[in-house]
């Protein structure tokens, strides 16, 4: 039903070409991530740079910790009632 009602008002409008339409549509929706995750790539990767060469680590575990950490973690769930 709303294919039909799509088709109908865009096909009109579009010169009845519904597929060129969708690739359109498509291909500019791509372009707009691409150029949005390049953008908060380019404002988070130095910030997070930053962070790291002033040592600002909250949470920091090596290999054997951070089993340790998750089954206890997981054991303090209610829903596992582990003992």
């Amino acid at each position: 039903m709303y294919l039909v009602e799509f088709s109908t008002f865009f096909g009109n409008v579009f010169d009845g070409n519904i597929q060129k339409l969708l690739a359109t549509v498509i291909s500019t929706n791509s372009i707009a991530e691409l150029v949005i995750s390049a953008v908060l790539t380019l404002a988070i990767v130095p910030r997070l740079q930053t962070l790291k060469n002033k040592n600002i680590s909250t949470f920091k575990l090596e290999g054997g910790d951070f089993a340790l950490y998750s089954f206890f973690l997981v054991k303090s769930l209610p829903i596992f009632n582990l003992k």
